[in-house]
């Protein structure tokens, strides 16, 4: 165990010493180089999924890119190869080759045209970062995690204008929200609109009694109308001269007594019925 951590310590301090610089051939911009190497606690953190542009100035005519942990160069990771830009856009991944994350990573340049030497150990190389695990819960420290100083600078000036805007907002809301709640009519109703309700009330009312009293007054006008005329219909006119040239009364008594026969008239017949020939000749 106490020979793994003398190995360890050994790659940390040899990846310082090739981040130290200055470099005769070139530096990065971002990550920014750091006075001192050895304070790690001023490496930047940046979490997988991150995008990172990495920007660098060097004197070859192209350039090779690559990234690796302190102490593990040989096993370097290529970005960028025979490239003439001098920064390249990256979207921090997981590097899985490298299960030890207590140890920091660094960015390093070389010639793209030079030979194999030039390739293994010229170039320059970067202030160090950390890639955290996915599951761990690290966070940045000393600086932002920004992708490149431009980008900080734009982040920081965009923050600082929504904030100021947030604040203004907030405020104008909530003079608005003041404002309403004194003004607002349906907060109290003034002496003139209760008034206004008391007589449209008064006056809704009177029309439905009017209306009432109408449509009783109708039917009581209806019901006697039919009532007259039932009560003719069953007891006739009450003045009866209209019927005095009819004497039904006196017509039958006299009918009935021309009808009789007196018994003279009977005792006559009879004489008529007994006489002779003789006689009635």
């Amino acid at each position: 165990m106490f020979k793994i951590s003398i190995l360890v310590c050994c790659f940390i301090l040899d990846g310082i010493a090739h981040a130290q610089g200055p470099y005769p051939d070139g530096s990065f911009s971002f990550p920014p180089d750091l006075e001192d190497q050895s304070d790690q606690s001023t490496f930047l953190h940046w979490t997988e999924g991150t995008v990172v542009t990495i920007e660098w100035t060097s004197t070859y005519q192209h350039d090779n890119l690559y990234y690796a942990q302190f102490g593990d160069d040989q096993n370097s990771q290529a970005l960028t190869v025979n490239t003439d830009a001098n920064q390249f856009q990256w979207t921090v991944k997981d590097a899985s080759i490298w299960p030890n994350r207590s140890i920091p990573f660094h960015f390093h340049v070389v010639n793209a045209e030079g030979s194999s030497q030039d390739q293994a150990d010229g170039g320059f190389w970067s202030a160090g970062f950390f890639i955290p695990a996915a599951d761990s819960s690290s966070t940045s420290s000393g600086l932002p995690t920004s992708t490149s100083k431009s980008s900080t600078t734009a982040l920081t000036s965009s923050l600082v204008t929504s904030g100021v805007s947030s604040l203004i907002s907030s405020s104008s809301a909530a003079a608005a929200s003041s404002a309403s709640t004194a003004t607002s009519p349906d907060a109290a109703l003034s002496g003139g609109s209760i008034a206004g309700i008391v007589i449209g009330s008064v006056v809704a009312l009177a029309g439905f009694g009017s209306l009432i009293y109408w449509y009783g007054r109708r039917r009581a006008i209806t019901r006697m109308a039919a009532a007259d005329a039932q009560s003719f219909h069953h007891s006739g006119p009450n003045n009866y001269s209209d019927f005095e040239h009819y004497p039904v009364e006196a017509n039958a008594s006299e009918a009935e007594n021309a009808n009789k026969v007196t018994m003279a008239e009977v005792e006559g017949d009879r004489s008529i019925v007994h006489s002779t020939p003789a006689e009635l000749g």
